[in-house]
Parts: structure tokens; sequence; C-alpha cells
């Protein structure tokens, strides 16, 4: 703390203007008003600037005191978020938490998921919605969303965890290549067959790296276009054609040779998975026991592929 500055101060001056005044802010507090007004004059001192007007018949904050007060606010606000999240750290998970998700990420991951989730959990319920669009989590009343997604999220406003990051492959199934010829570099992409998920758009960009310094891309004009990743799977475990697919969803596939990595010596660039929440207050015990949760879940499955 810097030398002098006592943030109960901080404090007491906003009480003031909030009570619009010392008697009121005085019986409010159980202060003795002498005791307020000393404590204000002292921080007017220390800051070099009038905060507020007083005489025997008339209280006003200062312009200084108005721009100085929303500070104030500020400082009070997160103490108190601060206090509400130690004291969630001491109570028991309980209640609804409203989750959304993408749909193949509610079908391959939360759901293996969720059962021993609750079972663990008998006091807490909750209620998922599965959707590809962009969700408001603040107006759509969700307590947390969990995101994979390959460019940085853009809603500054809300506070982000990081869970994993989720390997990206080119799959196909063997039988593809009986009936057309095995891609030997990024450039025989544009020669066989592609399923994708860029919904809404004809072609697909696909970045491979090999190394730190090779890089190439390779625009794919999909076969199949779809929005759920799992429809993607099985479309490739039917030799459609090659498709782009996190290894979370494949790895099982790729384990028995129903799927086998296309171009081995080329990576694709890794998604990143969050959980996100509306706000900065403190997180109640049941959202945060399932992030916990739903986090180790998804960390030892994908240490495992």
């Amino acid at each position: 703390m810097p030398h002098g500055r006592d943030y109960n101060d901080l404090y007491l001056f906003a009480q003031v203007v909030i009570h619009n005044g010392y008697s009121s802010a005085s019986r409010n507090l159980g202060i003795p008003k002498s005791r307020l007004s000393r404590r204000i004059a002292a921080l007017e001192e220390r800051l070099g600037s009038r905060l507020v007007q007083r005489s025997s018949r008339t209280f006003a904050v200062t312009a200084a005191g108005q721009l100085f007060l929303q500070h104030c606010l500020a400082m009070i606000a997160d103490a108190d978020a601060a206090e509400f999240a130690v004291a969630q750290t001491q109570a028991r998970p309980r209640g609804l938490v409203r989750v959304s998700c993408t749909i193949s990420m509610a079908q391959s991951v939360l759901g293996p998921i969720l059962p021993h989730f609750l079972s663990e959990n008998p006091e807490v319920n909750v209620s998922l919605v599965s959707t590809n669009r962009a969700v408001n989590l603040v107006e759509e009343g969700f307590d947390v969303a969990l995101f994979i997604h390959r460019t940085p999220l853009q809603d500054s406003s809300l506070i982000v965890r990081a869970i994993g990051t989720s390997p990206q492959v080119l799959v196909a199934s063997p039988q593809l290549f009986q009936r057309v010829p095995r891609p030997r570099s990024p450039e025989d992409l544009r020669s066989v067959p592609t399923i994708s998920m860029n919904y809404g758009i004809a072609t697909d960009d696909w970045s491979l790296f090999r190394g730190p310094e090779s890089h190439t891309a390779v625009v794919a004009e999909p076969r199949l276009i779809a929005e759920n990743l799992l429809i993607l799977k099985d479309a490739a475990l039917g030799a459609v054609g090659v498709a782009r697919l996190p290894k979370i969803i494949c790895g099982e596939e790729l384990r028995d040779a129903r799927l086998e990595v296309v171009l081995p010596d080329w990576s694709m660039p890794p998604h990143e998975i969050h959980a996100c929440y509306p706000s900065r207050k403190g997180v109640a015990p049941a959202v945060r026991s399932f992030v916990e949760y739903v986090a180790k879940a998804i960390g030892d499955r994908l240490a495992r592929i």
C-alpha cells in the first residue's frame, strides 16, 4: 500500500455520497459524524483536490469527486466479488447449472461425462443446450459455455478458462484409397474427395505444417458439408472422402484402423477448448464443480489420444 493511503477512506467517501451527506452516512454506518468529516478532509488533503462542497445546509459532490466516486464504487464491487468468491468455496455444490456447447461436443465429449458428474454431485442439476450458433451467455441465462474454436474469442466481456488443446487431423477410411490415389503431398488433396464442417461456404481452407518452416494451405471443395462432426466422422468411415476432425472425436477409430491419418508428416493447427463465464462475479459452487470436473475429464481424454 502506498504511504499514507487507507482504502477504508475510499469506502467511507462513497458511503457519504451514496447517503447524500455526513449525517445520514453516520447513522447508517454507526460512525460519528465528526470522524467521517475528518477522514474525508484528510483524504482531500492527500489528493490535493476538493471532493465535496459542504455547509450547514447543502452537500454537493464536485466534478473531481464524481470522477473519484466511480473508481471507489468499482473498488467496492471488486472487493464484494472477491469476498463472495471465497465464501462460495466453502459452500456445497447444489442447484441448476445451465450449459451451452456445440452439438458435436455435447454428443461425443459431454455425453460420457455427464452421468458420472451427476452421480458424484446429487444436489446438482444440469440443463444442457447443444447448438452451433453463437449464444449470448448473459441474455440467454447460461452459467457457462464450452467452446472448441480455432480463432480467438472476440467477446472481451467473458471470463475465459482454458481447458485444453484439441489436435486436428486429416483422416480417411482405408477403403477410400482403394478407388482414389492416396495423397502424398498437400497438393494431392485437390484431387481427392473431401468433407467439411465449413457450413455456409462451398470451400474450406486447410492449413498444414511440416516443421517450423514448411507451411501450405489447400482449398478443399467438399462433397459433403455438415454442422455435426459426428456426421462427418460417419461419412469418413463410409469412405466418402477425407475429413478434418478433432482427434478427441476420432481417436478410437484411428486406434482400431477404421480410419487412418492422411499425410502423417504434416500437422494442422490445433483448436482451443475454453469454458466461458458471463461476468466477473463469484462463480457458484455448482458451476465451479461442473467446470472442474469437465476440465479434468477432457484433460484425461486428451492425454490418452
